[in-house]
């Protein structure tokens, strides 16, 4: 390959065109090590510039002609060996804000490692995963989904979420996750410290309760579940809402309020892996198992990508991918089932 050497007049105007031509709100690069000239690659060198004939650089504009032939050709050819490239992306959510001590940004890598290893042109689309921490941010972002008409693939939602969304959102619930103690359900536990007074669920009354906002919306769901209808949460001084069961157990700690309902599993979790601050709390009341979290699918989702998650998720544990992102987030594997195996028939009522 010939390399030539630009003078430093020629240099000066490649620069200063550059500039002019630069995307506006760009930062300019730092001085390049080689410029790109018409098709000639022209590196920067110490030495004097090189001087060339016309006939020498007519044979490196014939040698740049080959090369790029051959990379256009390449590129041509690996675009039709991936079949995937041309596909459109559709959005995979992932709402679970209680990540018990592991960084959310890992998690979204390891579960979109998985959704890029089983992607296959039967789908009809390519999975992009979008995270969420927050319920508001989920809410809005599916509100938008309603007023374009694009909705998610699928979803891998907080169990009690998807319960209370289900009509609202058009969720169809195919699988569930079994936790790492191979067990699909937990309980909601009612959490204060050491030294509260609290000893039993009617000492709640005139007490500041917290609780995470995917559990506290439903009001009678939750005086039924958690409190055994022997507490009415209007007797309570007030109810606050927190994005998750870590966040709601804190509140208790930091004493912004005298009790928290919050996952068991979470605070378990917690007492095992973390400082003293967690074994300064312990359990009031714990209610009836629920579910962890479910796989839906929406209203939009056609059957063959149904038939295709449901088939890939129930052996996500068997993949090298799958098995990295199941570990990560303490789960064992994901079961296909529908709202019936999910949720007892009373929390398929409405409240």
């Amino acid at each position: 390959m010939f390399s030539l050497r630009l003078s430093p007049r020629s240099a000066h105007r490649y620069e200063r065109h550059a500039e002019r031509h630069r995307p506006r709100g760009m930062v300019a690069p730092a001085p390049p090590t080689q410029y790109s000239l018409g098709m000639f690659w022209v590196a920067r060198t110490g030495h004097r510039p090189l001087r060339t004939t016309g006939f020498v650089a007519l044979l490196a504009f014939l040698a740049s002609l080959a090369g790029g032939g051959a990379t256009l050709a390449a590129r041509r050819a690996g675009a039709a060996e991936d079949p995937l490239a041309s596909l459109p992306e559709r959005d995979v959510i992932y709402y679970f804000p209680d990540t018990v001590g592991r960084d959310p940004a890992q998690i979204v890598v390891l579960f979109q490692a998985w959704i890029d290893a089983v992607a296959t042109p039967e789908v009809g689309v390519r999975g992009k995963v979008v995270y969420f921490s927050r319920l508001k941010d989920l809410e809005s972002y599916m509100e938008e989904c309603r007023r374009t008409g694009a909705y998610p693939i699928f979803g891998a939602l907080h169990a009690e979420t998807a319960l209370e969304k289900r009509a609202e959102w058009g969720l169809d619930a195919f699988a569930y996750a079994l936790g790492a103690e191979g067990k699909a359900r937990h309980s909601i536990a009612v959490i204060v410290r050491q030294d509260s007074p609290i000893r039993r669920l009617e000492d709640l009354r005139n007490q500041v309760v917290v609780a995470p906002d995917y559990w506290g919306r439903n009001v009678r769901r939750f005086e039924k579940l958690v409190l055994d209808d022997r507490v009415s949460l209007a007797k309570l001084k007030s109810l606050e809402l927190s994005p998750s069961s870590i966040s709601a157990i804190m509140g208790v700690q930091y004493r912004s309020a005298d009790a928290a309902f919050a996952s068991s599993r979470v605070f378990n979790l917690m007492r095992q892996n973390s400082s003293a601050v967690w074994r300064a709390m312990r359990i009031v009341h714990q209610s009836r198992d629920v579910p962890i979290s479910a796989v839906v699918a929406f209203s939009t989702t056609t059957p063959r990508q149904l038939a295709y998650m449901r088939r890939e998720g129930a052996r996500m544990h068997e993949t090298a991918e799958g098995r990295k992102w199941l570990e990560y987030v303490r789960l064992d594997r994901i079961v296909p089932g529908r709202w019936e195996n999910l949720f007892d028939p009373e929390d398929l009522r409405a409240p």
